[in-house]
């Protein structure tokens, strides 16, 4: 279960990139971006959990970070 919710992060996170550099995307290549991603994540979890729970924590604590700096400095995109 934890390898699947770090991999739907991760396929929304490459599905944002592709979108800003080809300005294309719909509901179905964020859904596929996320099956994908969740499918190797779920994987990856599987065969090594502890290595993978420290980069699924670094990456949550990052994004939580930077959108705090977002909110209180401003001139900075949000999700809001």
């Amino acid at each position: 279960m934890f390898g699947l919710v770090l991999g739907a992060q991760i396929g929304f996170l490459v599905h944002t990139i592709m979108v800003a550099i080809t300005d294309e995307g719909t509901v179905w290549t964020l859904l596929i971006s996320c099956l994908i991603t969740m499918v190797i994540f779920g994987y990856l979890t599987h065969k090594y959990r502890r290595q993978m729970m420290v980069f699924a924590v670094s990456l949550t604590g990052m994004f939580l970070i930077m959108q705090g700096v977002a909110i209180i400095f401003g001139r900075f995109p949000t999700i809001f």
